[in-house]
């Protein structure tokens, strides 16, 4: 398993184009979700595992837990440092926020602690694959290079710990029942979540006139990424819901040995 290393790195975010992702619409409302779902995300994560760290009985799991919620908490930080820019953009950053705050509160409501660290545990698996997504895709000209750079950092840092949620998971209870009920309702959010942001998005930039007439094809590079995501998305659903998984038997690919050596000293 990869070190979990707590880093605090500083990107150039500047000057981020209307439509960064590769000059698609589609795409950068996408993009403007994930940076403000993954914050909210990231301290949905961390409310998930900090509760049972008292009770492990491993002291090294208890130490990657806290390494774990260190680096989501920096995630959360400089994803939410980009709110601004997208506010300059028209982007209802608030109305979104508030809504996701909502699908949080529902789920706390109704939703027993194990099944959201199961949740978490399933989310974790999927930034996990979008980790290596990061890492493997050639992000040069379709993202500008700081945002390049700080999905790569966060890509790295999810191979990192990927493991943790799902550690903590078998250590308080290790049903498959319940492993892959966090998977059903984990999977539901990551469609109806990110959904709700590109649907309020683009009915933003409607409204604004900010849609140009005509059909225009999509960029090829986008849709071959997003196809190549999706593959990854089957392939690790069916690692998941096998009994033997574990996270950890899958090892960081070549890219993120490229990535950490990359990295200053």
């Amino acid at each position: 398993m990869a070190t979990i290393t707590v880093r605090r790195p500083t990107f150039d975010l500047d000057d981020l184009p209307r439509r960064w992702v590769g000059g698609s619409s589609l795409g950068t409302w996408f993009g403007n979700a994930g940076h403000v779902f993954i914050p909210l995300g990231e301290q949905f994560f961390i409310d998930a595992v900090r509760p049972f760290r008292d009770d492990l009985d491993d002291p090294e799991l208890r130490r990657t837990v806290a390494a774990f919620i260190g680096q989501e908490a920096v995630h959360a930080r400089l994803h939410t440092a980009v709110w601004d820019q997208l506010r300059a953009h028209g982007v209802p950053v608030e109305l979104y926020a508030r809504l996701i705050t909502g699908f949080r509160r529902v789920a706390e409501a109704h939703a027993p602690r194990t099944l959201r660290l199961a949740t978490t545990a399933a989310l974790e698996h999927y930034t996990a694959a979008f980790g290596r997504a990061f890492l493997d895709e050639d992000l040069d000209g379709v993202l500008p290079e700081g945002m390049g750079e700080l999905l790569r950092w966060h890509g790295a840092e999810e191979l990192e710990h990927r493991s943790v949620a799902f550690d903590v998971l078998a250590e308080v209870d290790d049903d498959l029942v319940l492993r892959l009920a966090g998977l059903a309702l984990g999977s539901t959010l990551l469609v109806v979540v990110p959904g709700v942001g590109v649907a309020l998005f683009a009915a933003a930039d409607l409204a604004r006139g900010r849609l140009r007439p005509g059909v225009r094809l999509p960029n090829p590079r986008l849709v071959g990424m997003g196809g190549r995501l999706l593959i990854r998305f089957g392939q690790e659903i069916a690692r998941y819901v096998q009994p033997s998984f574990h996270p950890g038997d899958d090892p960081p690919p070549p890219s993120y040995d490229a990535w950490r050596a990359a990295q200053p000293a």
